[in-house]
């Protein structure tokens, strides 16, 4: 009884050619377009967001969660200290509205409170700090101008001090400004700053404020303010240590201000933007609740990262307390980042790496070696025709858009298996080893049921083979392959060149005596790869061996058992036109049967199909011959003729041509 389900089998032990940690090829897909897999979103170092919503969700204290993603260090007070934000976005001037309260520093300390209405007696409706007349080699001061009763600006002081000024609220600790034409607001001082050579300085907007201040849009810019209070207060805590750190260790421009606004620091907004706050009264209680406390190494605030999302590893800096751990928390259910799939198109990453030219393959040099797909990229080499970058997995971040990691793998899709096509035309050909010689010939269709030129793939040798068949394509080019079989079991590759002919072989498995018929047929497992199925000697079990796209196997199992009874197996294609390739096999009296494959590696119930096919020495079926959009079968007699079985694409057959004579002088019609 022929069943296709994996039955018990008696063992067969056949080989794989696999190197751990070896470098991984990705060639050019047919369609242009990369599907990537990917786990975390940014660096990895330190806490993750998501990682600390889930360990928040288990229960654990901020003070917990901080010290899980920051092994080594502890919690303590840093106060509340003056940060310095640089603010380009406000512009070439500094301008504030007139409000109670608003006055100007010129030196930072001393302020003078700014008047409502002008000498005239009409009010003062704007003011802005512009850097005074430039000298060469003489600093720069500002000037105080102000707008009453018509847009014409009017100078009302000029600063003594060089290179600084700014506007504060004394009474409300809030200034009124503008970024281009939106009103917007901001605590503590809002600064002109002058940076550059003695007069040819470039200004730049600064606002200075207490630590606990900024934080107050930090922490919502950065986190839900929906998610636990935990999670809120560790944000606090890690933000306020990170800017800690900038501010003692590394400040953005150490003589004017310490961070910047946005990712590249962390994300600070105006504390309200026309009329709507950037504030959230939980975030607002989580600053509070942990009010100068900040993570510190060694007693000094730590350089304490943070992203998105790590994947579930946490990746390694050159900090003591950022190392590679397993996160039990990322993947939290609401985390999109733990595990995503995205695309790159070939012009995207010629566009980014230009001097490539027209992209070849993304080769995976090195991973980490830690979490799924073997982990981060180390190093990756983009090889194109006009030559090849190599570069971190973290500088190739930028090429996957939003999806920003080191951590992905391309997702290897194998071209169509059908037609077998050996000379880039898109149609079916059909390869034969001349009995005697030994010759490999390339038969070319013309894509109407008939042939075009013959090519002489090879002058001899193919006949010292045990096995030759077909691959398909296996190696995920859109050119079909070879798979020979030496005497000893060796299983070898022999890659199509797109001409009718083939490379040298190339090893990829042994112990293939085990089987003594092997089959290409296409993506049997629905997973977009290639694969092959082989029957066991002695037993008839039938093995799927999955193709893993690069010229390998990435797995094998039992899928049938008794399938001795059968005299030939064909992969047929979509048979059926179910979607799904399907399996033809002939009993020793003639029987023909249809295998319809399920599309997930297993079977649907067989049927017959056809009799009296025991009068043919081989089947071939390379896909649609006669060009009508269905699979066919080419079929040889004993005496050499050679018959087309076109399919009508629901699983039968329209009438049979003669397409060929005197094949009979070939030892082997390759499927």
């Amino acid at each position: 009884m022929i069943v296709g389900v994996a039955l018990a089998a008696s063992m067969v032990v056949v080989t794989f050619a696999t190197s751990a940690g070896a470098a991984e090829t990705y060639p050019r897909p047919a369609d242009g377009v990369l599907t990537i897999t990917g786990h975390g979103n940014g660096h990895g170092h330190g806490m993750s967001q998501y990682g600390a919503l889930g360990a928040a969700r288990a229960g654990k204290t901020w003070q917990q969660i901080v010290g899980f993603y920051y092994p080594g260090t502890t919690v303590g007070s840093i106060g509340n200290p003056t940060i310095r934000v640089g603010v380009a976005s406000l512009g070439s001037s500094v301008q504030a509205l007139p409000a109670s309260g608003l006055s100007i520093t010129w030196d930072l300390k001393n302020s003078a409170a700014l008047p409502a209405k002008a000498s005239s007696g009409a009010t003062i409706t704007r003011w802005r700090l512009v850097p005074d007349t430039r000298k060469s080699g003489v600093k720069t001061s500002f000037v105080l101008q102000y707008q009453a009763g018509s847009t014409t600006w009017n100078v009302y002081a000029k600063g003594t001090v060089p290179l600084t000024a700014a506007f504060l609220n004394t009474t409300s600790g809030i200034v009124d400004t503008f970024r281009g034409a939106t009103a917007v607001q901001y605590r503590g001082q809002v600064r002109g700053t002058l940076i550059g050579s003695p007069g040819a300085e470039a200004l730049v907007p600064v606002v200075a404020l207490p630590m606990d201040s900024y934080l107050r849009t930090v922490v919502p810019s950065e986190v839900f303010g929906s998610w636990p209070a935990e999670t809120l207060k560790a944000q606090a805590a890690a933000a306020r240590s990170f800017a800690e750190w900038h501010r003692t260790n590394a400040p953005a421009s150490p003589s004017f201000y310490d961070v910047y606004d946005d990712t590249r620091s962390q994300v600070f907004k105006p504390t309200s933007q026309s009329g709507s706050s950037n504030e959230l009264t939980a975030t607002n209680s989580a600053v509070s609740a942990t009010a100068g406390q900040a993570v510190l190494y060694q007693g000094k605030a730590a350089f304490t990262q943070f992203s998105s999302s790590d994947g579930g590893w946490t990746s390694a800096s050159d900090k003591p307390y950022l190392v590679a751990q397993r996160d039990p928390w990322d993947a939290v259910w609401d985390n999109p980042y733990n595990t995503w799939t995205g695309t790159v198109t070939t012009s995207q990453i010629e566009a980014y790496y230009p001097s490539i030219g027209s992209f070849r393959s993304l080769t995976i040099d090195q991973r980490n070696g830690l979490g799924a797909e073997g982990g981060r990229v180390l190093s990756a080499t983009i090889t194109g025709t006009g030559g090849s970058v190599t570069r971190s997995g973290g500088e190739l971040r930028g090429l996957f858009g939003r999806w920003m990691t080191d951590w992905f793998t391309p997702r290897q899709e194998s071209a169509s298996s059908f037609p077998r096509d050996f000379t880039q035309d898109s149609r079916m050909d059909v390869l034969a080893v001349v009995a005697g010689t030994g010759a490999l010939r390339t038969y070319t269709g013309n894509g109407a049921g008939g042939w075009g030129p013959t090519t002489i793939a090879d002058t001899s040798g193919w006949n010292s083979y045990a096995k030759v068949l077909t691959a398909g394509t296996w190696d995920a080019d859109t050119i079909s392959d070879v798979l020979v079989q030496d005497q000893a079991g060796g299983l070898f590759l022999r890659r199509g060149l797109g001409n009718g002919k083939f490379a040298a072989p190339s090893r990829i498995g042994g112990g293939w005596t085990n089987h003594n018929l092997v089959v290409p047929v296409g993506d049997f497992d629905g997973d977009g790869l290639t694969d092959l199925i082989a029957r066991q000697a002695g037993n008839g079990a039938l093995w799927l061996y999955s193709g893993d796209g690069k010229g390998g196997f990435k797995g094998q199992r039992v899928i049938g058992s008794g399938w001795q009874i059968f005299s030939a197996i064909v992969g047929s294609g979509d048979f059926d036109g179910d979607g799904n390739v399907d399996v033809l096999a002939r009993k020793a009296d003639g029987t023909l049967l249809l295998y319809p494959g399920n599309g997930s590696g297993g079977w649907k119930p067989a049927r017959q199909v056809g009799s009296g096919w025991q009068i043919f020495s081989s089947l071939t079926a390379g896909g649609d011959f006669n060009g009508d959009g269905n699979v066919d079968v080419l079929a040889r007699t004993t005496d050499g003729k050679l018959y087309l079985y076109p399919g009508n694409g629901v699983g039968g057959w329209r009438p049979r041509s003669l397409v060929g004579a005197g094949w009979q002088a070939f030892s082997t019609v390759l499927q």
